[in-house]
C-alpha cells in the first residue's frame, strides 16, 4: 500500500479504539455541532453566557451593532438584483410547465413576502 521506495520520516500511527458509547456520542457531536459552537462559553461569567447565547440563537443581536448604512446600500442592490432576475425567470418556468405567465409572477413575487403569512396559504391564494 503505498510506495516502497519513500520512507516516511514521521510515522503516523493508529489512534487507540476507544469504547462504543463514546464513539457514538462522539459522532453525534460531530455531526450536529462540527466546529464546537459553545467553545466560546467556557470559563464565562452567567450574564456573559447569557449574552453569548442570545447571539448564537438570535444572529441579529450579534451584527446589528456593527451593521451601517454602506451594507444596507449593498444589500438593497443585491435584493433589487436577484428580484429583477426572479421575476423574468418564474415567468419562464410557467410558460415551459404550460402555465399562465401570472402564476410565475406570483410565485416570484411570493418571494417578497416570504415572512407574511400568506406564505403558508401558497400562490394561489395570492392569485
Amino acid at each position: 500500500m503505498g510506495n516502497p521506495y519513500y520512507e516516511c520520516p514521521l510515522p503516523v500511527t493508529i489512534p487507540p479504539a476507544k469504547p462504543f458509547l463514546e464513539s457514538i456520542k462522539l459522532g453525534i457531536k460531530e455531526t450536529l455541532f462540527p466546529d464546537d459552537p459553545f467553545r466560546q462559553f467556557k470559563n464565562q461569567p452567567a450574564s456573559r453566557k447569557f449574552i453569548l447565547g442570545m447571539q448564537y440563537f438570535v444572529p441579529i443581536l450579534e451584527w446589528a451593532p456593527r451593521y451601517t448604512f454602506e451594507f444596507f446600500k449593498a444589500d438593497l442592490i443585491a435584493g433589487i438584483t436577484i428580484a429583477s432576475l426572479a421575476v423574468p425567470q418564474g415567468i419562464s418556468y410557467a410558460s415551459l410547465a404550460s402555465l399562465p405567465p401570472i402564476i410565475g409572477l406570483c410565485e416570484s413575487v411570493s418571494l417578497f413576502i416570504s415572512f407574511s403569512k400568506l406564505q403558508i396559504l401558497g400562490y394561489n391564494y395570492i392569485c
